[in-house]
């Protein structure tokens, strides 16, 4: 992804490019992020609607680099 970006930006073809919702359990992408010296501009939220209430909510795990 970075090295596809450096090729853009070398082109001029875009000035801004947006990456959206990225969610705060994605350690990784968010790095890809501060990698490319983005800036963000803005902060977004998804709400649920728990439908079943007796269920406790459980937030998505981390996802984590796999090994091999």
């Amino acid at each position: 992804m970075i090295v596809f970006a450096e090729k853009i930006v070398e082109q001029g073809l875009y000035r801004d490019t947006v990456l959206t919702w990225i969610g705060d359990f994605n350690p990784r992408m968010i790095k890809v992020c501060e990698n490319l010296d983005a800036v963000n501009y803005r902060t977004m939220a998804t709400y649920r609607y728990l439908f079943d209430r007796s269920r406790p909510f459980e937030r998505h795990p981390l996802i984590e680099k796999k090994d091999g």
